[in-house]
Order: C-alpha cells, then sequence, then structure tokens
C-alpha cells in the first residue's frame, strides 16, 4: 500500500486510480526501484549538507566517518561481513550475503530493463 502511495505521489493521480490495475509487476518493480533510488540520492545529499555544517565543528571526526564509509563501500562482499564482525562483534551470516546478492541482481536487471 505505501508503494501505490508513493506512485500515487509522483504520478499525481488518487490511490483508486484505474492505472494500478493495468500495470504489470515489472512496472511496479521499476517505479518501486526509481523511488528506491530517488530516496537514496536525497539521503546521500542530506549526509553530504550535514557533513559540511559539522566540519566546522569538528573536521577530525568528519574526515574518519567519511574514511570508514569509503572502506565499506570498498569493501568485497566476502569482506564485507568479516569487516563488519570486526567492528560490532558479529557479522551477517550466510543467509543474509545470499538475500543482497540476489536483491543488486534484481536491481542491475530494472536498470537494463528501462535503458
Amino acid at each position: 500500500m505505501r508503494l501505490r502511495w508513493k506512485i500515487s505521489k509522483a504520478l499525481k493521480i488518487p490511490l483508486d486510480d484505474p492505472i494500478f490495475d493495468r500495470m504489470s509487476s515489472i512496472q511496479i518493480l521499476a517505479y518501486a526501484h526509481s523511488i528506491h533510488e530517488d530516496t537514496m540520492e536525497e539521503e546521500e545529499r542530506w549526509r553530504d549538507r550535514l557533513e559540511y555544517l559539522a566540519r566546522f565543528w569538528d573536521n577530525e571526526s568528519v574526515e574518519k566517518i567519511q574514511a570508514a564509509r569509503h572502506r565499506a563501500q570498498a569493501a568485497p562482499d566476502d569482506k564485507f561481513s568479516d569487516m563488519l564482525e570486526q567492528t560490532f562483534g558479529r557479522g551477517l551470516g550466510s543467509g543474509v550475503s545470499e538475500k543482497i546478492k540476489t536483491i543488486e541482481e534484481l536491481g542491475r536487471d530494472i536498470k537494463k530493463a528501462n535503458t
């Protein structure tokens, strides 16, 4: 229902519009992926703004946080769980890693279908 609300908000149509009955699963997944990407971009913009402002108070801490984030993004999947275990005392577990790969593959498939 939340996805339907977000799509209706983006398209500026009511929630009970008949267009939802005619949408295929692929179209709904494409909308969901686009909404997710938009949300991620907005969160990154807010994070960048906050980091910019935080630099005036504690530049060193901001640099450490950014360096840790870049290490996490650059880590291969098999090393990511090890890094989490070192940082937090527990890893992802094997089932979670497989699900993340499946979700990422789905996202790539949707991007290919949209181009």
